[in-house]
């Protein structure tokens, strides 16, 4: 075991190079680095923590989220949906789904969205933000009476913008 400094901190690294705590690598540290060089713009970086995180925990959904993020910051839409769908088969929940959902939108792969957007829907129906963004996409693909039905669901979920964006697009 040796004494290192990493991002200005004195840690101890094991002979597989991992940063150590009560003497077993420590897999956490990983992801909160992580999701530090992430949000400083360091994707590359962030990756490389991720897949550490991942070595020390392949079965926890949140080393594929944060490599997932990083990847969809560089615009590696294939690794990133892959990491997102790795998530989802490990910890399928409303938030998973809107991980990729939002991939797919920002890549448009609208009808990919939509169906990411429905299971978060099935999963937590009261969250308005879903509906937001599935309405986002059936405009995207020419369907304005479907986006017209979410924006309405967002209204009747209290949404003073969908409201307001309701006004402008359905009459």
């Amino acid at each position: 075991m040796e004494l290192r400094t990493v991002e200005g901190a004195m840690v101890k690294v094991d002979s597989s190079k991992h940063i150590v705590s009560n003497g077993k690598p420590d897999p956490e540290i990983y992801l909160q680095r992580s999701i530090s060089k992430r949000k400083k713009g360091d994707y590359i970086s962030a990756i490389k923590d991720s897949n550490k995180f991942i070595e020390l925990l392949p079965n926890d959904a949140r080393g594929y989220t944060s490599r997932g993020f990083a990847e969809k910051s560089l615009g590696k839409f294939d690794e990133a949906n892959a990491d997102f769908s790795k998530a989802i088969s490990l910890q399928p929940n409303e938030y998973m789904y809107l991980n990729r959902g939002l991939l797919n939108l920002d890549f448009k792969k609208y009808k990919d969205a939509i169906l990411d957007f429905d299971k978060a829907i099935e999963l937590d129906p009261k969250f308005s933000t879903y509906y937001r963004y599935r309405a986002v996409c059936k405009f995207a693909i020419g369907d304005p009476i479907g986006g017209c039905l979410d924006l309405d669901a967002q209204v009747k979920l209290g949404s003073k913008v969908a409201q307001k964006e309701m006004q402008k697009r359905c009459k």
